[in-house]
């Protein structure tokens, strides 16, 4: 459950996300598979879709459609009041590994006992996957493979993170 100061956030998908997920994501209209061993992609990331070829405007509107369900899924986890930079850093993180492996992270454990230093940098480490490798012998090993992709966006959403807040607007007209 969201915490009474990030209640604005349920439900939103700032311009900073949207434009994160974009960039690092890529966008191709008809299916493909990003890396070896993964599942069928389309549009922005997505996965859970018909794979089949979409418009740029259906990808688009998929797009805002999940992030707002990824944030909300974040936010469920984070019992600690967040700014928007940090709220986008977190809902792209989900987006690209998923809301659970977010919400089991030592980022999560970090950010909600005011460590929001130290819940930024929890983000970096995940930056590959585990892939069975051949050996010389012949045997199957299990290694993890840094993705320089996933390393850079890591990179972005760590420096996504730490921004300051943004300042509030300013009211110099005396309006209300």
């Amino acid at each position: 459950m969201a915490t009474a100061r990030n209640k604005w956030l349920v439900g939103t998908v700032a311009a900073v996300t949207l434009s994160g997920a974009a960039l690092w994501e890529g966008k191709r209209n008809v299916p493909y598979i990003p890396i070896p061993g993964d599942v069928p992609t389309v549009c922005y990331g997505e996965t859970k879709v018909q794979m089949r070829r979409y418009s740029d405007a259906e990808c688009l509107s998929m797009l805002k459609h999940s992030l707002v369900k990824y944030s909300d899924g974040v936010l469920k986890c984070i019992n600690v009041p967040i700014n928007l930079h940090q709220h986008a850093a977190f809902t792209l993180f989900g987006y690209n590994n998923g809301v659970p492996a977010f919400c089991n992270s030592g980022a999560v454990e970090k950010l909600n006992a005011y460590d929001y230093a130290g819940a930024c940098a929890g983000l970096l480490p995940y930056r590959g996957v585990y892939r069975k490798v051949r050996q010389p012998d012949g045997t199957m090993k299990r290694v993890y493979v840094v993705i320089k992709g996933s390393q850079n966006r890591r990179q972005y959403e760590y420096n996504l993170c730490m921004k300051p807040a943004p300042a509030e607007p300013s009211n110099e007209r005396g309006l209300a």
